[in-house]
């Protein structure tokens, strides 16, 4: 792997892990105020060592040799040691305990009356909860849900709740705080101080009535962050997460208590990891100039522009010593235009750079910070944000917004890195088109792109109609296509879209050379893809590649095979009256994958499909009556084994016969004698047998017969009285051939017999013999064929572990795992087995009565089939 690809690609992580490692270290600091400075200073380095190590790949300058500790007692001036925990009085008095009760119930009246019986009633929790802070939390039940996770109704309802009752708890506050309560304290049950609670829960009035009575704007909590350290960090999504309440304060109240904390005096957030930041700390917070930067740069920048709005929120920030640093990651600039911040977006763009190398992976040259920002903005839907920071000369092919190491709270910039035309064009936003075209962006986007379609390509997928319309008025090629995988033209776009009335447009705007060049290749035609993809607007479609300079006559009867495939009824007329022939040449190609249905005849896809319309129309132009495929598969095949005579007449009446020298004879696969069989009815065997010329005993009962025959009491005497045995070599040798080709749409039924029909029969017969009908073996095959078999039994040598469990078929016949085949599927024979000769794989028990397929079946190939069979019998 290329290492500085991989250093350059790890550093913004490792930096950030450095940075939380010092400031988890400073909280450790606060928490035990008592210890020497030699200490903390260790515990300090220590904890960002471990963080160093854990980004060790990275290849930074070689660490110093280590400082001796620090052994003087820790002073004043090197770090604030004085606890924010405090013990209160317990509200254990009935006037005590009416001031939280009212708290609780938002009952100012009840809360002034109770006030005025206390002294000093600041001094006072409940469980733990001072006073000032049950008052600065809202009362009442909290939802069910998390914020993300809450439904909208719940979210208005406790919203709704908590406007309603700030008011009374505001003007409660305030005569609370002219008891001169405590404000910078904490207990064990309560570890937010009060500005911290007003940022989670109250007010810019209730902000300021608590800096105006002397609260600390750096007072620290539990983890020893001050107030805007706490609101600017992933933590305080996770104390909104545990509040089971909805974001409470807007972006504006928060706006207005952030300036309000930064007008009483707040300093710098995370100064503490600049104050106290060791080598390594120092060495991870360089820019591109090796100039050392301030953890605010990194850490404080994302989420201001998130969670507050306007510009004079960055410029407040700002004034405290620090400038956003541009990182890997989502730049705060390219975050404050994706969120809607307008002011914060202009603002940063005055404070600069406008570029900064490109630290991506595998990235060289610059990075355009502007343009980043403007596709943050497109992709968020603020064209209006975009639109200033828009310059001509940029790099229009430059892929964005930049979302790695996202630094936000709640947001997650969600956007495919793209240019900023496809991205504009995706959206639909004509209006930013229009000025990228103006300021000389190329209407098809970069040519040598493999990684995306063209903007005009990715305006059709997305359905946005004007936006094509604009970029076709830019002079934009509805048939250029880029190189690369899945890649395709905005033509073939309409076409996957079902848009007729788009379509239109865009044939009317194509040069007729590109159009014929694009019909003209294979992987691109759009006359492929028309054909390929059922459609409600087929037809419509294919009339206007016709009126473009299609010609149908180039067309075979492959194209009404597709279309009737997808029942796509208007198509195929429209294909049939066009003139496209409706039979297959006499030497068409066929395929080797046997679903690909090439020589398919047109005829034998709408039988099989059952459109006897359609089946009428080819009829009336010429189609063969018979409709046989080349691996033997024909029309009358499927009527006569489908019982259709309505069908088997309408084929008959156009001039197919049942002796005609191309159909299949009996024992061969897909012969109309076997199919007979498997109808169920003695007088179509009758009438085929005399039609064919053939009689029952050369017929060979395809798979799944045996259904027929445990489904039709005496169904199986009647055919052995009409000759037929199964007991013939060559239904055995076809047993253990390779399964025939399945059907257009449905599943293939090679034909099988031999030594296994003839226990079946044997079996068969002697349960009709005694007058018990189909009995336990038919019980057995429903038991089968709706998955449930014998119970599992202990594994037998040779034989699979795989019990008779539900789905997974018969496993202890072989090393396989078969499963249950179903309706579509394909049945397969016996030859998949490894060694398995032709009706020589035996089953204990009584008969299974199920049709299984190997996980080896594959088209034209062979799996495990079981069969019907009785008696204890061995290999």
């Amino acid at each position: 792997m290329n290492t500085r690809k991989s250093a350059r690609a790890a550093r913004p992580v490792a930096r950030r892990a450095v940075l939380w490692a010092a400031l988890l270290a400073i909280s450790i600091v606060a928490a035990q105020p008592a210890r020497a400075e030699g200490a903390v200073t260790a515990t300090a380095k220590a904890a960002t060592r471990a963080a160093d190590a854990s980004a060790s790949d990275i290849p930074l300058d070689p660490p110093p040799p280590p400082a001796a500790p620090a052994t003087g007692p820790a002073s004043k001036a090197d770090c604030d040691c004085t606890s924010p925990y405090r013990d209160y009085r317990a509200a254990e008095t009935s006037d005590t305990r009416a001031l939280f009760s009212a708290v609780a119930a938002s009952d100012e009246a009840a809360f002034s009356a109770a006030l005025g019986k206390v002294e000093r009633p600041g001094d006072y929790a409940l469980d733990g909860v001072p006073l000032l802070h049950a008052l600065l939390t809202p009362a009442g039940k909290r939802g069910k849900h998390v914020y993300w996770d809450m439904p909208a109704q719940e979210a208005a309802r406790l919203r709704q709740a908590y406007r309603d009752a700030l008011p009374a708890r505001t003007r409660m506050l305030q005569a609370l705080l002219a008891t001169r309560p405590a404000l910078d304290d904490i207990t064990y049950e309560s570890r937010r101080p009060s500005l911290q609670l007003a940022l989670l829960y109250g007010s810019p009035e209730m902000m300021d009535m608590l800096l105006a009575a002397g609260a600390r704007p750096d007072q620290r909590g539990d983890e020893n962050k001050t107030p805007l350290e706490f609101l600017l960090n992933r933590d305080f999504e996770f104390a909104v997460r545990m509040t089971y309440l909805p974001r409470l304060p807007d972006r504006q109240e928060t706006t207005r208590m952030v300036l309000a904390l930064l007008k009483a005096g707040a300093a710098r957030p995370f100064a503490a990891i600049d104050e106290q930041a060791d080598d390594a700390t120092r060495r991870a917070f360089k820019d591109a100039d090796g100039q050392p930067r301030k953890a605010a740069d990194y850490l404080a920048w994302g989420p201001l522009v998130e969670l507050t709005e306007g510009a004079e929120v960055v410029r407040a920030l700002a004034a405290t010593g620090t400038r956003p640093a541009y990182d890997d990651g989502a730049s705060p600039l390219a975050l404050a235009a994706y969120t809607g911040n307008a002011g914060a977006t202009a603002a940063l763009a005055e404070m600069g750079p406008r570029t900064t190398p490109d630290k991506a992976y595998g990235a060289t040259g610059d990075l355009d910070l502007w343009l980043d920002a403007a596709q943050a903005a497109v992709v968020a839907g603020h064209g209006d944000i975009a639109a200033p920071l828009l310059r001509s000369g940029m790099p229009f092919d430059q892929r964005g917004p930049r979302n790695g190491a996202d630094p936000a709270v709640f947001v997650r910039m969600q956007a495919e890195e793209q240019p900023i035309m496809n991205l504009a064009a995706a959206k639909g936003d004509t209006a930013t088109l229009q000025r990228l075209l103006a300021l000389g962006a190329p209407v098809d986007g970069d040519a040598g792109d493999a990684q995306g379609d063209t903007p005009l390509a990715d305006a059709v997928r997305a359905g946005q109609t004007d936006a094509a319309r604009a970029l076709l008025a830019g002079g934009a090629n509805p048939a250029a296509w880029r190189q690369g995988y899945e890649r395709k033209s905005a033509i073939e776009r309409a076409i996957e879209a079902d848009n007729a009335a788009l379509l239109r447009e865009l044939l009317a705007a194509t040069p007729r050379e590109a159009l014929q060049a694009l019909l003209a290749d294979s992987a691109h035609s759009p006359l492929a893809l028309a054909l390929r993809q059922p459609g409600r607007q087929g037809a419509a479609m294919l009339r206007l590649l016709a009126d473009a300079g299609l010609d149908l006559k180039t067309l075979d009867a492959d194209a009404i095979r597709q279309a009737l495939e997808n029942r796509d009824v208007a198509m195929a007329t429209y294909l049939i009256e066009a003139g496209v022939p409706v039979n297959p040449a006499p030497a068409a190609a066929t395929s080797n994958d046997a679903f690909d249905g090439k020589g398919v005849p047109p005829l034998l896809a709408a039988v099989i499909s059952g459109q006897a319309a359609m089946v009428d129309l080819l009829l009336a132009r010429g189609a063969d009556p018979l409709g046989i495929a080349p691996d033997g598969r024909s029309a009358l095949y499927w009527a006569i084994a489908g019982g259709d005579d309505a069908m088997l007449e309408r084929l008959l009446r156009a001039g197919a016969r049942m002796d005609d020298p191309r159909l299949p004879r009996a024992p061969t696969p897909h012969a109309l004698l076997n199919a007979a069989l498997l109808s169920g009815d003695m007088a179509r065997v009758a009438r085929v047998a005399q039609g064919s010329g053939q009689s029952a005993e050369a017929a060979c009962l395809p798979p799944g017969g045996e259904y027929v025959l445990l489904d039709r009491p005496g169904y199986f005497a009647q055919l052995q009285a009409a000759g037929y045995r199964g007991a013939r070599e060559d239904c055995a040798r076809q047993e253990g051939g390779a399964a025939a080709t399945p059907a257009v749409g449905v599943a293939a039924r090679p034909a099988t017999g031999g030594r296994a029909t003839r226990h079946r029969g044997r079996r068969i017969a002697a349960r009709e013999g005694n007058g018990r009908g189909p009995g336990r073996a038919a019980r057995r095959a429903r038991r089968h064929a709706a998955g449930r078999g014998h119970r599992a039994g202990p594994r037998r040598p040779g034989r699979s572990p795989a019990g008779h469990g539900r789905q997974r078929g018969c496993g202890r016949c072989a090393g396989t795992q078969p499963r249950l085949v179903g309706a579509g599927q394909r049945p397969a024979t016996d030859a998949g087995v490894a060694g398995a000769a032709p009706g020589a794989l035996r089953r204990r028990g009584r008969a299974v009565g199920a049709v299984f397929q190997s996980d080896a079946g594959m088209p034209g190939g062979a799996g495990l089939r079981g069969r019907v069979a009785g008696g204890r019998r061995r290999a």
